[in-house]
């Protein structure tokens, strides 16, 4: 079930009421990628909340929105992994109920470590245990740490736990690892941290029918966020609501090939195309495409006959790839 959403301090303080100040087990970050690492803290959170000192509990998600980089760092491009809708999704996956999304503004930016615990933590969300990781730091000029937060927590009646960062290899998991490995194509590396494949989120819009005319047609995705992966060929699985999971290939760039062709775009080919009555139709459908192997790079051909060709090889080492799947 998808987490129920709160963006202002009054939804969650409504909704604290609403549950008649049933307390609460509250896991504090940024989650973008929600990877191994993130993880590990839901977990935590999700034991103290069934079986704490406090239990029963419900588990928060506390996050920000936009990423604090955004309001430090406005002319940042490409940054966030995960859109705050596909966090909140994927927080769920992990037992999170809810998740209350801060706008980092001014206002949050310049509170102290205590106002900020007030006003999040025990006026909104009825605190009883708080996770962080053990890097944590919050307040103004994040002059808060784990130290005054524990401080902090027995003064206002929460418990805080301090998780270790996971380790991976000699260096801690982190979205900024994962960022990195994107923007290489690193596929392999990208799902082991995250311990799922990254995925592209969005709906299935018209083209221009270029794909069809060389018999391969795909579906054209106005993807909902910010594209880290180089362009190029990837093998990928589909996740479409009408036809479950289909296998799939996919193509990231701007079509070197036609001059015509502008800006970036996201093309998918179906190699299972399911067969119904009413026959195969993707389109205005929301989809998510996950991610697999990086097949190669984009290039331009010299005519339609050796995109074709190409095309044959990328199909065939998409559909090996997924025969070779458990």
């Amino acid at each position: 079930m998808k987490p129920t959403t709160y963006k202002t301090f009054e939804e969650a303080a409504s909704a604290s009421k609403s549950r008649d100040q049933q307390g609460s087990a509250i896991v504090i970050g940024n989650f973008d990628g929600v990877h191994r690492g993130h993880q590990r803290l839901i977990e935590h959170a999700v034991k103290l909340a069934q079986s704490g000192e406090h239990a029963p509990l419900r588990v928060i998600a506390l996050t920000f929105w936009p990423h604090p980089v955004r309001y430090f760092r406005p002319t940042l491009e490409s940054f966030e992994i995960m859109t705050l809708d596909q966090r909140v999704d994927t927080l769920g996956t992990y037992g999170v109920e809810e998740v209350f999304a801060i706008p980092f503004d001014k206002g949050i930016a310049s509170q102290t470590p205590e106002e900020f615990v007030i006003q999040a933590l025990v006026t909104s969300l009825c605190a009883r245990e708080v996770i962080v990781g053990e890097d944590f730091h919050f307040g103004h000029k994040r002059s808060g740490n784990v130290e005054s937060l524990t401080e902090l927590g027995k003064k206002h009646g929460f418990n805080t736990h301090a998780i270790p960062l996971l380790d991976d290899h000699g260096e801690h998991i982190s979205s900024t690892r994962i960022r990195t490995q994107l923007k290489e194509g690193a596929l392999d590396e990208v799902t082991r941290l995250m311990g799922r494949p990254y995925t592209l989120t969005g709906k299935v819009i018209h083209g221009d029918a270029r794909g069809r005319e060389l018999g391969y047609p795909t579906a054209n995705t106005q993807v909902e966020q910010e594209v880290h992966l180089p362009d190029g060929i990837y093998t990928t699985t589909l996740e479409t609501e009408r036809y479950g999971s289909l296998q799939a290939c996919t193509y990231i760039g701007s079509r070197p090939t036609y001059e015509e062709a502008k800006g970036r775009n996201v093309e998918t080919f179906v190699l299972n195309v399911p067969q119904t009555k009413e026959g195969f139709d993707l389109y205005e459908s929301r989809v998510q495409i996950k991610f697999h192997v990086r097949q190669r790079g984009d290039m331009a051909f010299s005519s339609s006959e050796e995109l074709i060709a190409q095309m044959d090889r990328d199909v065939e080492q998409a559909r090996q790839w997924h025969q070779g799947q458990p």
